[in-house]
């Protein structure tokens, strides 16, 4: 009982919130303070039931199955569960209904939780809109291509032979006779047993890395001893699923690399997630601007009144996240300041090295390079992007841009 009683109070915020959308609308177009409701008459769909003055809709039944954990979702599941969901909802309605009936919404406590879900589903839905509208500009998308063109090549593949016997002293005589100089095409012919290749001297075929085998089928061992072997190279015998090989490599074939445009959605499918926060931070930039923020107390950001006291402060902190802050303070606050291209390439350095977030740090080194093109740190930071979480260079200990900027030419000089 427990248990139902605060599932029930917490699906009651979920009622509230569905019906402020619009599930309490009288039909005049308005809500019940006399606001235009911008959802008014949308839900069309067929009306399932009704509780007291409240429909509701399929739609309604839809969304708010939807909402539920994976957990509650398998409750209702299997005989009869629309049924069951349907109470579950006429239930929700009626504590809802008794919880406005006895003014709870009107309550400081539950008022401040109402706000905070509503901002939330607010804050979500516009965090979605930027996700869906994010695009990475083409000269991202060129570059993140040049960098990464080799992850796209298509697979090798090598022309295969081999010798197959089930009994181990005849896979060692045809070894024998190999060892000794025949030819493996007439040595398979003679000894090979395998139903698909015996007809054909030993010839498989093509096969890709951990590709499929003609009579062997998936096998790592297989496949990784076929491209270890240079051209026209034989293995020594291998037991595999019950048989005995001697494997032969044939020609190789190295994948080719696509051209962008057959490849370009996949490209922009990788730089999604970083045009997704680019996107994010220009909005909300705009958004600082038009809308003041102030902060009291001890909230009070008294460390941007000196771009040189926030990046000793960054240097000196031993958190990484209290250190980003820091530096991304000092650029917000102070852009034209001498500190401002040091703090960038720290900030890139950070991301990539001491949080594992290569992506996050190509902005902070494209931002670098397109805002203080004259910076001491442009080629260091054109290095970067091409070596960005690949060097382990959390283990540099620089406290300030300098001090990184000779770490890593000496990386890049050999020493």
């Amino acid at each position: 009982m427990a248990k139902r009683w605060t599932i029930l109070m917490v699906s009651l915020l979920g009622v509230f919130l569905l019906a402020a959308c619009g599930g309490g609308s009288d039909g005049s177009g308005k809500d019940k303070e006399g606001e235009p409701n911008t959802q008014a008459g949308k839900d069309f769909t067929t009306v399932i039931a009704r509780v007291g003055d409240v429909e509701i809709t399929q739609a309604y039944f839809d969304d708010r199955y939807k909402m539920l954990t994976p957990d509650m979702q398998m409750r209702f599941s299997g005989d009869n569960w629309k049924q069951r969901f349907l109470n579950e909802i006429i239930d929700e309605v009626l504590l809802a209904k008794e919880a406005e009936k006895e003014k709870f919404d009107r309550d400081p406590e539950v008022q401040k939780k109402l706000e905070f879900a509503r901002r939330n589903i607010l804050v979500t839905a516009y965090t979605d809109w930027i996700k869906n509208h994010a695009e990475a500009t083409e000269d991202e998308v060129q570059e993140y291509w040049e960098k990464n063109k080799e992850e796209f090549r298509g697979l090798s593949r090598i022309l295969v032979f081999h010798i197959q016997c089930k009994d181990k002293n005849k896979i060692d005589q045809a070894y024998a006779k190999l060892e000794a100089g025949e030819q493996f095409e007439r040595v398979a012919a003679e000894y090979d047993e395998g139903p698909e290749s015996s007809p054909n001297n030993g010839l498989i075929g093509w096969i890709n890395p951990d590709g499929y085998v003609l009579g062997v089928g998936y096998d790592k061992t297989f496949t990784d001893t076929a491209f270890a072997l240079g051209y026209r190279k034989y293995s020594e015998p291998l037991y595999i699923k019950g048989n005995w090989h001697i494997i032969l490599r044939g020609e190789k074939v190295k994948g080719k690399i696509p051209a962008l445009d057959d490849v370009r959605d996949k490209v922009v499918e990788d730089l999604h997630p970083m045009a997704t926060k680019d996107f994010y931070e220009r909005k909300l930039k705009e958004i600082k601007k038009e809308v003041p923020v102030e902060r009291y107390g001890e909230f009070r950001l008294v460390d941007a009144d000196n771009a040189e006291q926030l990046y000793m402060r960054a240097s000196d902190a031993r958190n990484p996240y209290a250190r980003i802050d820091y530096f991304s303070r000092l650029v917000e606050h102070f852009p034209d300041s001498e500190y401002a291209d040091d703090s960038l390439f720290m900030m890139g350095f950070l991301r990539s090295e001491a949080l594992g977030r290569p992506s996050d740090a190509l902005r902070d080194f494209r931002r670098l390079m397109q805002n203080y093109p004259e910076s001491e740190y442009v080629d260091d930071a054109q290095w970067m992007i091409t070596n960005t979480g690949q060097l382990g260079l959390q283990k540099v200990g620089a406290r300030d841009a300098q001090g990184l900027k000779n770490k890593i030419n000496d990386i890049r000089s050999g020493q």
